[in-house]
């Protein structure tokens, strides 16, 4: 298997492809591109939380750019835990 080109042409490739190998306890156990993408995905996550959580800690009464960004994030989630609006009738 070639290592970093999972792309040649004009095929994508989708699979889910063995990067690292490593053994624990006499068991294998491989870091894959999913391993990496979720890394990926959890670093820029963490870092957004990180960044919020400073802006937040000196927020201003009235908002303004990345505190705007955060507070529109945090009420979409809080919309998301109550559940769909549904109007009866």
């Amino acid at each position: 298997m070639k290592l970093g080109i999972l792309m040649s042409g004009n095929e994508v490739d989708f699979m889910i492809h063995g990067l690292f190998k490593y053994s624990f306890f006499g068991h294998e156990v491989w870091i894959t591109t999913s391993h990496v993408c979720i890394l990926i995905v959890m670093l820029v996550i963490i870092g957004f939380a990180i960044a919020a959580n400073v802006k937040m800690k000196h927020a201003e009464e009235i908002t303004a750019g990345f505190q705007n960004v955060v507070e529109l994030i945090v009420e979409r989630m809080t919309g998301l835990r109550k559940g769909p609006l549904v109007k009866a009738g």
